[in-house]
């Protein structure tokens, strides 16, 4: 289980969406706030919220937040991520 401040990579990502069960309803539904995308030629810097907001409104869950920021390079027409930072946001 992973905590607040570990570092995964590629590797880790791509395995829990392997290991993941398409037929169990998440129990979180996230999407994006406050974005802010920058082009530079074939480069792009995209910043932004991203919110996860608990799915069943019984449990006592506080929402999630989180700051990302991302850098696209695009490379032969496709545009692919080359680093990104996803700092959580502490509850108020």
């Amino acid at each position: 289980m992973l905590r607040s401040g570990d570092r995964i990579g590629k590797a880790e990502i791509m395995a829990s969406f392997e290991n993941a069960d398409s037929n169990v309803e998440p129990t979180t539904v996230y999407s994006g706030e406050e974005i802010d995308i920058r082009l530079f030629g074939d480069t792009a810097i995209v910043a932004f919220k991203l919110v996860g907001t608990p799915t069943d409104k019984s449990a006592d869950k506080d929402m999630l937040y989180y700051f990302n920021t991302g850098v696209f390079l695009k490379r032969d027409g496709v545009w692919k991520v080359i680093a990104w930072q996803a700092t959580k946001i502490p509850p108020t």
